[in-house]
């Protein structure tokens, strides 16, 4: 956990840091695997998916641990008495809706609540607040747009980004009460006031 973690999201165009800080694990949302491969990133250290095709969301990819979400309760409780199991090595961990939504609870409380249709923030959100929690140094977020539609997976079917309030409300609770979150989007940096780490330095400004 002493290592800065770098997020992929989904949204088409990332702007990724030319130089990272030493040692980065490289933590990729969903479909942003693929998308991730395509641009020249190294293979997942983690990456944060769906049980629910969850094949496709790994495909082709060399994956050393799955942080999986599930609907099924029953499957998230068998899954954390394995864990118990000394001698099984296990790859992939799931998270069930109501553990994603204790992260939401515990990090930034309501403050998402009204400000969409949506009753949550996004899944990148969740894999935020996972990370501030474990105490994970520094943050760096790519990929991740308040603005664009689309993906970054062009076979991907999605054409609408949604949760785009409740993510903004949240980016913004981020800005003002986790310092060690930050962007390497210029756009997102403005919009919510996050540091912005430098693309071509690896420095980080301020928006606030």
């Amino acid at each position: 956990m002493h290592r800065p973690w770098l997020f992929l999201g989904s949204a088409p165009r990332p702007t990724l840091p030319e130089i990272l800080p030493a040692d980065t694990a490289h933590v990729y949302i969903k479909y942003s695997g693929q998308a991730g491969k395509r641009l020249g990133l190294p293979e997942p250290d983690l990456i944060y998916v769906h049980d629910i095709r969850l094949e496709e969301q790994v495909k082709g990819l060399d994956c050393h641990r799955i942080l999986a979400m599930t609907n099924s309760e029953r499957r998230a409780r068998i899954d954390r008495l394995w864990s118990r199991i000394p001698f099984v090595k296990r790859t992939t961990m799931l998270m069930s809706n109501l553990e994603r939504d204790w992260l939401f609870d515990t990090l930034l409380g309501d403050i998402f609540h009204g400000v969409g249709q949506k009753k949550h923030p996004s899944n990148g959100i969740a894999l935020i607040a996972y990370a501030v929690l474990l105490g994970v140094p520094q943050i760096i977020v790519a990929g991740m747009s308040l603005t664009d539609d689309g993906h970054s997976n062009p076979a991907h079917k999605k054409k609408i980004r949604y949760h785009k309030e409740e993510d903004h409300a949240s980016f913004v609770h981020f800005a003002a009460h986790c310092p060690t979150v930050m962007t390497s989007e210029p756009e997102l940096a403005e919009l919510t006031g996050l540091p912005l780490f430098c693309a071509a330095k690896g420095t980080v400004a301020s928006f606030r």
